[in-house]
Order: C-alpha cells, then sequence, then structure tokens
C-alpha cells in the first residue's frame, strides 16, 4: 500500500466489485498507508471515488474506506459531519448505517449527492441549511476536483434535500423549486429524495406528480411564445417582452390551468397595463 497511496482506495473499490469483505490483515494494512493516499492527486482520488459509487453496491466500500479512515483524510468535513449529526439523532453509528443505505438505494446518477447529504450539517441555520450545503457540498467536490457540472448539480441535490426536511412543501412551491433548477435537476431530485427517506413522504408523491404531468416550470413551457406577446401586444421586441414572459410563468407556476393561450394572452395584457402605470 505504500509504494502508491491510491492502492488502498482501489482495494475498498474491489471489495465493492467483487462483493467481498477485506482481509482483516489487509484491512489493518490500510491505516498505516494513509499518509501515503495523502500524497495522492485529487485528481485519481476523485477518480477512485467515482468508480466506488458506480459499483452495484457501494457501501461495501465505503463501510471499509470510513472504518480505516479513509473518508475522514479525504473527506474531512463530511466525517465531521458524520459527529455532529450522531449528536443530534441518537449516535454515530446509526448515521452511518442509514448514510450507507441511501448510497447503496439511490440511483447512480446521484449517488454523489447522497454520499454528502450529511454535508447540511445540523448546526446549521434551519432557514438557511439549504443554501450553506450547496456551498458546502460545492467547496469539497471542487477541492477534490471534480467538474464544475458534477460538483454544481451535487450541491444542488444536496441543498434540496435538506429543504423539504424543513416544510411541507405545497405544489405550487415544488413547482418554484423546480422552475430555479430545471426540469433535470428535479428528475434527479426526486431519486436522492426516494433513497433519502424525506421525513414529509407527501412531498415526494407531490413532486413526481407534477413532472409527471409535465407541469409548466420555464418560459417555453408556456402556451405563448416572446412573438405571441409582440404580436398581441402590438409592442416592440425587448425587454419588456420577456418581463411579461416572468409575470406569466409566476402565475402558471401558482395554477397550471392558467396556461393556455387565451389566458395568458388576457393575463399579458394586464401585465402590461399595469406596467405602463
Amino acid at each position: 500500500f505504500t509504494e502508491d497511496g491510491l492502492r488502498v482506495m482501489r482495494a475498498v473499490r474491489f471489495a465493492a466489485v467483487l462483493e467481498f469483505e477485506l482481509d482483516p490483515d489487509t484491512e489493518r494494512g490500510i491505516v498505516p498507508a494513509l499518509p501515503s493516499l495523502a500524497k495522492v492527486s485529487k485528481e485519481r482520488i476523485s477518480d477512485e471515488l467515482h468508480k466506488l459509487l458506480l459499483t452495484r453496491q457501494p457501501s461495501r466500500g465505503l463501510a471499509i474506506a470510513e472504518r480505516t479512515g479513509i473518508i475522514a483524510l479525504i473527506l474531512p468535513r463530511l466525517a465531521a459531519a458524520f459527529d455532529a449529526w450522531g449528536a443530534a439523532r441518537g449516535g454515530r453509528s446509526a448515521v452511518i448505517a442509514a448514510w450507507l443505505s441511501r448510497v447503496d438505494a439511490a440511483a447512480p446518477e446521484v449517488r454523489l449527492g447522497a454520499l454528502l447529504v450529511e454535508l447540511g450539517d445540523p448546526g446549521f441555520d434551519p432557514h438557511h441549511r439549504d443554501a450553506l450545503a450547496f456551498e458546502r457540498v460545492d467547496t469539497v467536490l471542487r477541492a477534490l476536483k471534480f467538474s464544475n457540472a458534477e460538483s454544481n448539480a451535487a450541491a444542488h441535490l444536496v441543498s434540496i434535500a435538506r429543504a423539504i426536511e424543513l416544510v411541507d412543501l405545497t405544489a405550487p412551491q415544488l413547482r418554484k423549486l423546480f422552475s430555479l433548477i430545471g426540469r433535470e435537476y428535479a428528475q434527479q431530485a426526486i431519486a436522492l429524495w426516494r433513497a433519502h427517506s424525506p421525513a414529509h413522504p407527501g412531498v415526494l408523491a407531490e413532486a413526481e406528480r407534477i413532472l409527471r404531468e409535465r407541469h409548466p416550470l420555464s418560459p417555453k413551457d408556456l402556451a405563448v411564445t416572446g412573438k405571441d406577446l409582440i404580436e398581441g401586444l402590438a409592442q416592440p421586441p425587448g425587454p419588456g417582452i420577456g418581463r411579461i414572459l416572468g409575470i406569466l410563468l409566476s402565475r402558471v407556476i401558482e395554477d397550471p390551468r392558467l396556461n393556455t393561450r387565451e389566458q395568458l394572452l388576457e393575463l399579458a395584457q394586464r401585465a402590461e397595463l399595469e406596467g405602463a402605470r
């Protein structure tokens, strides 16, 4: 292990790939090799972590990584978060067990987010836990040299997972949230919620319904276009059209039944008149 520190992570990954337990002597040999792992480039470490998360049962490797100190070395903030959540929720071992179960249950495309949900530390201000979780996950993954896209996606998913713990979100609130993050992230968020076992299960069913029924979430989902508004309002192209489209989207997010050409043009005329005052 000491010749190439990455070998300890490969051993962990192979345990998951081949679905076996490491020999006790082999596992004990990981700890003295951790200083060698600390010298390995972040890119190589993140590559091994990514491969581990794509195995059928990542928990086999993650459990070893947590026991031997690999997680504490490569993801120190996550290890600290386990302690914080353990103090808040009945012990560290229960938090670890739930963490391992969640990562296994998560769809492969959201496992990076599932891995880091605990970074939404219980010590955070509840009213800002989602934003703080986003910042922390993004910082941790960028430090490990994950791509901007991977870091951003995982941070969005964790922040949303923490946000829904705070309140039973209504359908309009869910639509507004999905509108902010985009339909693709919304699909992934639902996959993570399912693995995360949210405190408000009704939210999951409502979120799935919103996406299944394709409720309008962006200007392109509206029954009218900018061109329709230009023609219908006899208004020239410009920021005013974008402003009206934003108003229409807000109304439709509140009530998707308004998303018809006739109703939206009527609402647009009112918005134009109000904007002119």
